[in-house]
């Protein structure tokens, strides 16, 4: 690596010069300009170097946590799955590949049915396709934390549409709590990320997936992240194209119910952050929202969102309850849409 001259040492961590210095040893390029893709306040930026090449550059809350990333995405990378590359890691700061612009969420919003079902159909194999690179790897895999294991976890998790419920005034949803939080457990086993939310993927010229903001993940039953994609505000897919897409990457039965399981409960609880954000701050400009991934309080989302969730709830009799309880949601917050 060429030598820069520049000691990372001499600034505050986090500063613009300490992670120009750290780039710069790290590439061996000096940076032109930074740039923030989602907004202030997020942990990442894009760096476009003076050799023309445009990295990612990341820190986390605390340096472990960015070293705990680095090597996770070292791993899968060497075994081919489609997440970015590292670059350099020091110091807590991941220098990583640049996956490109088009994110996942952004691209669904303006596609067609069919080319939405591909590019949905590419979202569920990719984060297969991390799934088997990790299973190659079983002297890593059975080194990851539990996703999903803190007790009062699923209680928590079930009780919010509960909550939700109060806030606007509807009926709860007519279901067992009880027994939808204990059919939700399960033994950290297979490899998952957690928040697979459309706007952490980025479509590649070839029409390919590749996953990136790899903070969380671990081990639980391998279907919760499907179940994050699907539950996307942005998935905007008829849910007989879902759960036909879900069973050409799923064939266990099993694991596919849990997905969906997990993709309405996603869905209610991101509701009651919509439902937040409108109280807060009141509805939020559509192309602001899809282009800083911002939580998705605008009416169109909420809207689809609600119209698609009830026909898979009503798909699983410990989710039945919810058919009604997404419409109620959905009527009760577009009733305070600006006209």
């Amino acid at each position: 690596m060429a030598p820069t001259g520049i000691s990372s040492a001499q600034f505050q961590p986090g500063s613009i010069g300490w992670t120009k210095a750290l780039v710069l040893n790290l590439t061996g390029s000096p940076i032109h300009t930074l740039t923030a893709p989602g907004g202030g306040g997020r942990k990442s930026v894009r760096a476009l170097l003076e050799d023309g090449r445009s990295v990612i550059v990341t820190r986390r809350e605390t340096p472990a946590r960015s070293e705990t990333e680095a090597a996770l995405l070292q791993v899968l990378s060497s075994e081919g799955a489609p997440v970015p590359a590292v670059i350099g890691f020091r110091d807590g700061l991941l220098v990583q590949q640049d996956v490109g612009r088009r994110r996942l969420s952004f691209a669904m919003a303006s596609a067609d049915a069919d080319q939405k079902a591909a590019l949905a159909r590419s979202a569920l194999t990719s984060l297969q396709a991390c799934r088997a690179a990790m299973d190659r790897r079983p002297d890593i895999l059975s080194k990851l934390p539990g996703l999903g294991t803190r007790p009062g976890w699923a209680e928590d998790f079930v009780s919010q549409p509960f909550f939700l419920s109060g806030d606007l005034g509807i009926a709860m949803p007519d279901v067992d709590a009880n027994a939808l939080a204990m059919s939700l457990a399960h033994d950290p086993l297979v490899f998952t990320r957690w928040d697979a939310r459309l706007a952490n993927a980025a479509v590649q010229p070839d029409g390919s997936v590749t996953w990136f903001d790899w903070d969380l993940f671990g081990r639980r039953a391998g279907v919760e992240d499907l179940g994050w994609a699907i539950a996307d505000e942005y998935w905007r897919l008829n849910p007989a194209i879902t759960t036909a897409l879900l069973s050409e990457v799923m064939p266990d039965a099993d694991a596919r119910g849990l997905a969906l399981r997990m993709a309405v409960l996603v869905a209610a609880n991101r509701l009651k952050r919509i439902t937040a954000r409108i109280d807060a701050n009141g509805w939020a400009d559509a192309d602001d929202a899809l282009r800083l991934d911002r939580i998705g309080a605008v009416p169109e989302v909420v809207r689809d969102l609600c119209a698609r969730m009830p026909q898979i709830a009503a798909s699983d009799p410990l989710t039945a309850g919810f058919e009604d309880w997404f419409k109620a949601v959905g009527k009760a917050l577009i009733a305070r849409a600006p006209d």
